[in-house]
């Protein structure tokens, strides 16, 4: 729903052009995501989408890449708080990550 993916276009066959974030989608949800996806990482203390973020820069050896799958995490965490009337804590990101 947010449509926040890299998109590298070229319809004609040519190479393709500078990567960017897809136009498509939700705008305020991308926006609230990367807020606090940046808020998250300014914080002195460590915190589950810091180690979230840092597994997936891990995993995928690229920055912008591991930014927005913290970001869509960051959405399905809101998303289940929402849903389930809970807060935030640390470990429901570790938890949905490891999948217990």
């Amino acid at each position: 729903y947010s449509c926040l993916a890299v998109v590298k276009r070229s319809s004609d066959g040519s190479p393709p052009g500078r990567e960017h974030l897809s136009k498509a989608g939700n705008s305020a949800l991308k926006d609230l995501s990367r807020t606090a996806f940046e808020r998250a990482m300014a914080t002195m203390s460590p915190n589950g989408i810091k180690e979230f973020y840092a597994g997936s820069l891990t995993r995928t050896g690229d920055k912008t890449k591991a930014r927005l799958n913290t970001q869509r995490k960051i959405l399905a965490l809101m998303l289940a708080i929402w849903r389930d009337k809970t807060e935030y804590r640390d470990e429901l990101v570790t938890r949905a990550f490891t999948g217990a």
